[in-house]
C-alpha cells in the first residue's frame, strides 16, 4: 500500500495521535519514514485533520538532548511542540492513567506506550506509529511500516 492510502485513511478519521517515533523521524528527516511523517504533519498543519501528541512523547523527545546537554535542541523541540499549527499536546489525567494501567496489564506494553495508547483511546482517534506492539490493541493503528513510504 502506498502513502496516499495512508493519508486518505487518516483524513477519513479526521484526527490522529502522533507517536514519538514518527515525530523523531520528522524532526531528524529520516530517510525511510521522514517523507511519510512530513505528509502526515502537513495534514495537521493545513488543518485537514486534528493532530495530537502526548506529553509522554514530549518527555521522550527531550531525553536525548538533555542527556547530551544540548540546550538549543531542547528549546527547538519545545518550540516545535508548542508552536506547530493545529498540533495539540495531550496531558495524562486519572482516566488516561487508569486505562493505561489496564492496557499494560492486559497487553504488556511498557508504561510510556500504554499511556500514549490510552491517550488515543480517550481522544477516540487512531495512532500513527512504527511500533508493532500497538497492533494488538483494538484502535486504529496507522503503522508506517505497512505502507510504501518511499
Amino acid at each position: 500500500m502506498g502513502i496516499d492510502i495512508l493519508i486518505d485513511r487518516i483524513k477519513q478519521d479526521k484526527k490522529v495521535l502522533i507517536d514519538t517515533n514518527v515525530l523523531i523521524y520528522f524532526l531528524e528527516g529520516n530517510d525511510e519514514f521522514g517523507l511519510a511523517s512530513k505528509k502526515v504533519l502537513t495534514l495537521i498543519k493545513n488543518a485537514e485533520v486534528k493532530g495530537y501528541v502526548s506529553v509522554i512523547s514530549l518527555a521522550e523527545l527531550l531525553v536525548k538532548p538533555l542527556k547530551m546537554k544540548d540546550a538549543k535542541l531542547v528549546t527547538e523541540i519545545n518550540k516545535f511542540i508548542n508552536n506547530f499549527p493545529n498540533l495539540n499536546l495531550v496531558s495524562v489525567d486519572k482516566h488516561v492513567a487508569t486505562v493505561a494501567a489496564q492496557i499494560r496489564a492486559e497487553y504488556g506494553l511498557k508504561m510510556p506506550d500504554a499511556l500514549i495508547v490510552s491517550s488515543a483511546i480517550s481522544l477516540k482517534c487512531g495512532i500513527i506509529t512504527v511500533d508493532t506492539g500497538f497492533r494488538k490493541i483494538e484502535i486504529p493503528i496507522y503503522d508506517l511500516k505497512s505502507f510504501d513510504t518511499t
